[in-house]
């Protein structure tokens, strides 16, 4: 994609609405990272199985499957459910059975144009069909699990979402400063995610969900370093969230803190 941003400087001047179908592809094709060992070995011990999801293949996990009580961990955009490695033997040693999937184009789910609208129905489709005591998300995963609670009647017991973005139009913002180009394609680039998905991304904001989400407890966890997502994000949509709480931590950074000892410590307390 860097050899393309002088190409897309021009496109921006000339053409802004072809550097937006170009922008467009690289917020719809999600780069997939290579597991750490850790993370790895949690994997091999999940039960695993694949189901079908419109055109996509998805791959899911499953841990302590015969645990009573159950647990949704839902990943962040270029994330997996890989990523949950050192959190997974947290939640078994409490007692639940852990399941968690790959989004499509995610992790070993197999590959295509995706979009938010793909990852708001395969979260649904998931708690729809369980009956979950506790999720925990990350990053965008966040934002995504709030907007499909809030249209849906579950009632959960605890959520944890450790980083939370608010804003869409923040996520576009940041594609059109990584490809350099101004407010001309980001213009255009709106108005085809309009188009393409259905939503319009100036009113996915995550503070105007949660009013309308049935949970008992809610804990939102941010670090205050965290360069990916402004812990000022996590903020807003905590003070939108009544009775919610917020925990401050520091020196684990947007990913990190999946496996930080500082977060594992958290969690064994407030679960």
């Amino acid at each position: 994609m860097q050899s393309l941003i002088p190409v897309l400087k021009i496109l921006d001047t000339l053409a802004p609405s072809l550097s937006a179908k170009i922008g467009y592809h690289f917020m719809s094709n999600p780069q997939t990272k290579k597991l750490r060992d850790f993370e790895q070995e949690t994997l091999n011990k999940a039960q695993k199985d694949q189901i079908k999801f419109e055109d996509f293949t998805i791959q899911t996990y499953r841990w302590n499957g015969t645990a009573p009580k159950k647990a949704l961990l839902v990943h962040g955009w270029e994330g997996q459910a890989g990523n949950f490695g050192a959190i997974v033997p947290v939640l078994v040693e409490k007692g639940f059975c852990v399941e968690s999937f790959d989004a499509p184009s995610h992790g070993l789910s197999s590959k295509g144009n995706t979009s938010v609208t793909d990852y708001f129905e395969i979260i649904g489709q998931f708690i729809e069909q369980n009956n979950y005591e506790l999720i925990i998300t990350h990053s965008f995963g966040s934002v995504a699990t709030i907007f499909v609670l809030s249209n849906l009647k579950a009632t959960i017991k605890q959520i944890i979402l450790l980083t939370t973005p608010n804003r869409f139009e923040d996520r576009i913002q940041m594609v059109i400063d990584a490809l350099g180009l101004t407010n001309r394609t980001k213009n255009a680039l709106i108005k085809l995610f309009q188009k393409k998905t259905g939503y319009d991304p100036l009113t996915l904001n995550a503070t105007d969900f949660t009013e309308n989400i049935n949970a008992e407890k809610v804990t939102f966890i941010h670090d205050k370093n965290d360069q990916a997502v402004p812990i000022e994000w996590s903020k807003a949509v905590h003070q939108s969230w009544a009775n919610s709480e917020f925990i401050e931590i520091e020196n684990t950074g947007h990913f990190k803190m999946l496996w930080s000892k500082t977060t594992l410590s958290i969690l064994k307390d407030i679960i």
